[in-house]
């Protein structure tokens, strides 16, 4: 079995490409959104122990945690050497894929000329967007708390504490505020790239914007469960998640691909991407996390 949160349709088609070359293997996907997957991943591990075969989740600090823990079993899968360092454990218990969502910007081309259209982090606190933007929720949305855990690394509490000062929306998936844009009730907000970049492809009124300073890379973590029932279907899948075949899908369906050298139409590779730093070590502890959220909703108001 596998856990993700991957877009629905883009697991499904990956699975089906592993059992075409691997027809004697069944892909069982459990698929959630990644808050309800590390949830269960959580609540498994503190139990009787992990079921799936293999677990991957966006962001990859529940993973990572738990890999800490004894959770994953080492494994690096072919073409490893070709992914930075920065995307892989150094002992093998977790590597990334290919769903590496950005947070970056983007706005309503009917309502907003490109001219107009903020540039960088910064431009979203200027006083012509109060009213106007629309932020995916840190206090409940993962790759939401990472991006604010970036901002306020970066940019320091005013930062947040501005952003709060032109009333944002505030919405409880990037879905929304995507939807948000699209409609033009808040023409600019904060997306993951690779929805962005399928609506464009559709001749939808939306444009990305990768912001100056840098966007924002949430690369998720994956781990064959050291318990794993089927421990070498779960390696074979692994490393099938690396291949040639794997990285053209998810080129295919805007989310970057963890090797260089593929990349969607119309998308710069990610090794080309300019990405803000990010520590993302207070993300991996519970507690730490409770706290930031805490403290990034007093700040937003």
């Amino acid at each position: 079995m596998w856990y993700t949160n991957e877009p629905r349709e883009n697991a499904t088609a990956i699975a089906d490409l592993f059992m075409q070359e691997y027809p004697e293997i069944d892909v069982e996907i459990l698929r959630l959104p990644g808050e309800k997957i590390a949830a269960k991943l959580e609540a498994e591990f503190s139990g009787a122990g992990l079921e799936g075969d293999v677990a991957y989740v966006t962001p990859g600090y529940t993973v990572q945690r738990l890999a800490e823990n004894g959770a994953f079993a080492p494994y690096y899968p072919e073409n490893i050497d070709e992914v930075d360092d920065k995307y892989k454990d150094p002992n093998g218990n977790w590597v990334s894929t290919g769903y590496t969502p950005l947070v970056a910007i983007a706005y309503n081309t009917n309502e907003v000329t490109k001219d107009e259209a903020p540039a960088s982090w910064e431009d979203l606190t200027e006083e012509k967007w109060k009213n106007n933007i629309a932020l995916g929720d840190p206090a409940s949305l993962t790759v939401a708390t990472q991006a604010a855990a970036s901002w306020m690394q970066n940019f320091g509490e005013d930062y947040i504490e501005q952003l709060g000062d032109n009333n944002p929306v505030i919405l409880s998936s990037f879905g929304d505020t995507e939807a948000a844009i699209l409609s033009g009730s808040s023409p600019v907000g904060t997306v993951t790239d690779f929805r962005t970049y399928a609506d464009m492809a559709e001749g939808h009124p939306i444009e990305l914007v990768l912001p100056e300073e840098g966007a924002i890379a949430t690369p998720g973590a994956m781990g064959i469960n050291a318990d794993a029932p089927h421990p070498n279907a779960a390696r074979l899948f692994e490393n099938f998640l690396y291949s040639d075949a794997v990285m053209d899908q998810y080129a295919k369906n805007y989310t970057y691909p963890i090797r260089p050298g593929f990349a969607g139409e119309g998308m710069p590779d990610l090794q080309d991407v300019k990405l803000l730093p990010t520590d993302d070590s207070v993300l991996t502890d519970p507690n730490e996390m409770v706290s930031l959220r805490r403290q990034l909703n007093s700040l937003l108001g």
